[in-house]
């Protein structure tokens, strides 16, 4: 037994546990792979960027001023609100046809230099109508109408074309190592084509509002030391030829894009085969459709007033005709194709609300513009200092959102 001279010379054993630099490392950890994320670089995307900053440019310094414009050249205001709303429906319908001749003939790279030119081409027409015709207001009002025309055109393959192409030319990608050394092209990167595609749109948010808001300020910065039209047109002019040029010349950095067909004929043939096949039962066993890998007997979504949409995916079994004839003929459809087409279809409903955003957008862009007259400060400062607080709010929301719901 111890006595008690003995337990006192024992020490007391300490725990010492040392400090874990995981509060320090893991911050930093984080940090350092946001910016190994953001900031991978091609040689292409310099050639983007300035593009898009030039679109940005250009926008804040004469398109959302074409209400003032309109105003005092003798217009109403209700005429002008007119044709401002004309201008937004027809830059819906240009969004969508270009994109729609881009996915299926010519590839985002051309329908991208087309726009841009006739962007620059409209720019280049609203200069020399007021240089040479601006005594004569009725030729600058349908040289006006022109310009807003052919700058719709250029505007519209901003969204569907611009951004895609900017998102591929982030892609990671890799040598294609079954092709020759001197002819090895550049293929996604196949086992993580999904996570490389995911980080591209990262990026490609990122370096879209920066670009986006660079543009932004300068127009800004414009504005107050530059006051004549003349001059601004002129600016702006330039700012979208070079711009122009500068991404034609640096086609042969990007990543080869080739037209994927447009998604209209898909949902046209799946239309047209589900009304041919309109007489045929609804299917008893997951086997009844065609390449059914999702194995369910009703095809999602399962809306009732479209179901008859599943007949372009089920098999004829009294035609003679095998599977992949009857889909050479146009006839039958992958389980997969048809989905798509009920998705697409399922959101009608969600588009009946566009009207609303639309009348919304239409006040932004032509009330909204008249109203700032009367303001203390210069109007066309002040207009844009509130376009410039947008570009900021629409940089920063985002991350607030990804981080709190991450957080």
């Amino acid at each position: 037994m111890a006595t008690s001279v003995e337990r006192n010379l024992k020490s007391p054993t300490i725990n010492v546990q040392p400090v874990s630099p995981s509060w320090f490392f893991s911050p930093l950890c984080r940090v350092t792979c946001w910016v190994k994320l953001l900031f991978y670089f091609t040689k292409a995307v310099f050639f983007i960027l300035g593009l898009i900053s030039s679109h940005s440019f250009v926008s804040n310094a004469v398109v959302v001023l074409w209400m003032d414009y309109l105003i005092d050249l003798g217009q109403p205001l209700p005429l002008a609100a007119i044709a401002l709303s004309v201008q937004e429906g027809l830059y819906v319908i240009c969004t969508f046809i270009i994109a729609n001749i881009a996915d299926a003939y010519t590839g985002p790279y051309k329908a991208i230099v087309f726009s841009t030119a006739s962007y620059a081409f409209g720019l280049l027409l609203w200069f020399l109508a007021n240089q040479f015709w601006g005594n004569s207001s009725s030729t600058v009002i349908i040289l006006l109408y022109l310009m807003m025309v052919l700058v719709t055109v250029g505007k519209a393959s901003q969204d569907p074309c611009l951004k895609a192409f900017l998102r591929d030319q982030l892609v990671e990608h890799k040598p294609n190592l079954n092709a020759d050394n001197d002819q090895a092209d550049e293929v996604p990167n196949k086992p993580d084509i999904s996570v490389d595609y995911d980080n591209a749109e990262v990026r490609r948010k990122f370096w879209w509002r920066i670009a986006s808001t660079v543009g932004t300020v300068s127009s800004v910065i414009m504005a107050r030391s530059v006051s004549d039209q003349r001059m601004i047109t002129v600016i702006s002019f330039s700012v979208m030829a070079l711009a122009c040029l500068t991404f034609a010349l640096g086609k042969s950095s990007y990543y080869p894009d080739k037209p994927t067909g447009s998604p209209l004929i898909v949902i046209y043939r799946v239309l047209k085969a589900a009304f041919v096949k309109r007489h045929l039962q609804h299917a008893r066993e997951p086997n009844d459709y065609y390449m059914n890998d999702s194995g369910g007997l009703l095809l999602l979504p399962d809306i009732r007033i479209i179901r008859w949409l599943d007949n372009a995916a089920l098999l004829e079994t009294s035609e003679s005709l095998s599977a992949e004839e009857q889909k050479q003929n146009g006839r039958l459809f992958p389980v997969q194709d048809v989905q798509r087409v009920k998705q697409l279809l399922a959101l009608l409903p969600i588009w009946t609300a566009l009207p609303i955003h639309g009348l919304v957008l239409a006040t932004g862009s032509t009330f909204f513009v008249v109203q700032s007259e009367s303001l203390y400060s210069d109007p066309v400062l002040s207009i844009n200092v509130l376009f410039l607080l947008q570009g900021f709010v629409t940089v920063i929301v985002p991350y607030v959102h990804d981080s709190l719901v991450s957080g």
